[in-house]
């Protein structure tokens, strides 16, 4: 439907009608409509209005693990047989479609890690959110990460 309504629009952009030409088009508006939504659902959870700096980091952590699987080559699988399809008719490379979506993941990681390197300091306070069972180990790694870049005497008894 979207690709008919462009193509039969009297001034279609020029490259809107190249991109809809392709036969590789309908596997670029599949990836793009997968991968907004997993934006979408990450940015919903940080956007929430009850929600801690520390459940953000979390979120943004499992946001790059996602991304860091599916630079392992993960394709949904309605592009994965549509890639099959087009590559059987000799239309498409799979090579090529697939270091174009390593390349995105890899952009999406790099953006990710680049706009959020304040969560790296609190990566040591995850136990806060009392989500998992709370460990000593945890609670002495914030106290380390706390003694040693601020200046204050913290008592180590009064944690406990």
């Amino acid at each position: 439907p979207l690709k008919s309504y462009f193509l039969s629009q009297d001034k279609c952009p020029r490259i809107l009608e190249e991109f809809f030409e392709k036969e590789s088009s309908k596997i670029w508006l599949e990836f793009v409509h997968n991968q907004a939504a997993l934006f979408q659902n990450g940015i919903k959870l940080v956007e929430g209005d009850k929600i801690s700096v520390i459940e953000v980091a979390n979120v943004v952590n499992n946001f790059k693990f996602q991304y860091e699987r599916l630079e392992n080559n993960f394709l949904p699988l309605i592009i994965h047989n549509s890639i099959s399809q087009l590559e059987e008719q000799g239309v498409i490379n799979r090579a090529d479609i697939m270091n174009h979506v390593k390349k995105f993941y890899s952009n999406c990681i790099d953006y990710l890690e680049e706009w959020t390197v304040h969560c790296n300091d609190i990566e040591h306070f995850h136990w806060v959110t009392l989500k998992q069972e709370l460990n000593w180990n945890d609670v002495q790694k914030s106290f380390d990460h706390i003694t040693q870049n601020f200046p204050y005497n913290i008592s180590e008894n009064e944690l406990f």
